[in-house]
């Protein structure tokens, strides 16, 4: 999905670049042209985003996937862990001879 994505938005950066390219180059140094090539510019980002954005893609961003497993899983091993924890601490108390 994310081949399929990228290739929707290929054709969009290559506009980009052209319209970038375009806009370096031209001869035209006057406030209203490089006003509205900035507007283009921007209006051509925004459309690449929003596409990119909008798109399905499979798998999961692994931010996203790791943010619901920490989100599921912790709070169900919390309370196995903690009794481990506290005879973890109780068995280095006792061998360094600590009360």
């Amino acid at each position: 999905m994310v081949k399929a994505r990228d290739e929707a938005l290929q054709p969009m950066v290559d506009e980009f670049q052209q319209a970038l390219t375009v806009s370096m180059l031209s001869t035209q140094n006057d406030t209203r042209s490089v006003v509205a090539e900035t507007r283009r510019l921007a209006a051509l980002q925004q459309r690449y985003d929003l596409v990119r954005d909008t798109f399905p893609t499979w798998p999961l961003k692994i931010n996203g996937l790791g943010r619901l497993i920490a989100t599921v899983v912790l709070p169900v091993l919390l309370p196995l862990t903690l009794p481990l924890i506290a005879a973890l601490i109780s068995s280095v108390r006792n061998t360094l001879g600590l009360p």
